[in-house]
């Protein structure tokens, strides 16, 4: 081949490479957001909260209407990035359980509620961590979720 084709090759080649990671990395990032809007929807539901009434969970809606346009990823590229997968040394979840336990401890111990239109879905979730359910008698008997 001529050297010139090669080398407009290689750059389309790079080019295509660096969109696919981009993508997967946006798909990663939205996926995420999706996944915390379930999670919190949940939890708001059953501590007799409306979902439909907060203005944070229109995040994670814009997240699934962004994820719906990108395009599907290919079996090699879901099998690289379920590889990838594995934890590293520190563990992010237990990083956000923390961030949030502080957060509840600072601003919702007192049984304030978060506003509906104007709180974060940090400050939500924080919320629902230190508000039993709806469904969970209150008071020393009760069973409190400091397990999450």
């Amino acid at each position: 081949m001529l050297p010139r084709f090669e080398q407009r090759l290689g750059r389309a080649r790079a080019d295509a490479a660096r969109r696919e990671t981009a993508i997967s990395d946006q798909r990663t990032g939205l996926e995420a957001r999706v996944a915390f809007g379930t999670l919190l929807r949940r939890m708001l539901a059953e501590r007799g909260v409306d979902p439909a009434q907060v203005e944070a969970l229109r995040w994670a809606d814009q997240a699934a209407a962004e994820l719906a346009l990108l395009p599907k990823p290919s079996a090699a590229q879901a099998a690289e990035a379920a590889a990838q997968a594995e934890p590293g040394d520190s563990d992010p979840t237990e990083l956000l359980y923390a961030r949030l336990a502080r957060l509840a401890a600072a601003n919702f111990a007192d049984g304030r509620r978060p506003d509906p239109a104007g709180s974060s879905p940090a400050e939500w979730l924080a919320w629902c961590l230190v508000t039993p359910n709806a469904d969970e008698p209150t008071g020393s008997g009760g069973s409190t979720e400091s397990s999450v």
